[in-house]
């Protein structure tokens, strides 16, 4: 007799992920309520990033409902100490960490002082 049994409320499940359908039971009254989960055929969000900027992952995929997706946003991209022959050599940031004494000639030294 299910006439007093109140099922528990079906919670939506978030915009990321669906709920798989309930299975009644023979002898039970409310159904047995599955979990949600990430939508296999998701397309997360990408932005469009400007030119000199790139994706970076703010937030890893949890691949749990409500985090399925990374979060991605635009930074600007890391800045490339070039060689006078035109070859991309370190970002700058790691060039400021090198100590000075590291590099061999004036030359050398003159090029990381101009950035």
């Amino acid at each position: 007799n299910c006439q007093r049994v109140k099922c528990p409320k079906l919670e939506n499940c978030p915009p990321d992920s669906y709920r798989l359908p309930s299975v009644h039971q023979a002898n039970g009254c409310c159904p047995i309520v599955e979990k949600c989960q990430c939508n296999p055929g998701l397309r997360c969000p990408l932005p469009q990033c400007p030119p000199g900027w790139v994706q970076t992952v703010v937030v890893n995929s949890t691949r749990l409902p409500g985090g399925c997706c990374p979060i991605v946003e635009c930074e600007p991209a890391p800045q490339m100490c070039s060689s006078e022959d035109g070859h991309n050599l370190l970002p700058v940031v790691l060039l400021a960490l090198l100590p000075m004494s590291g590099l061999k000639t004036p030359e050398d030294r003159r090029i990381v002082r101009r950035l």
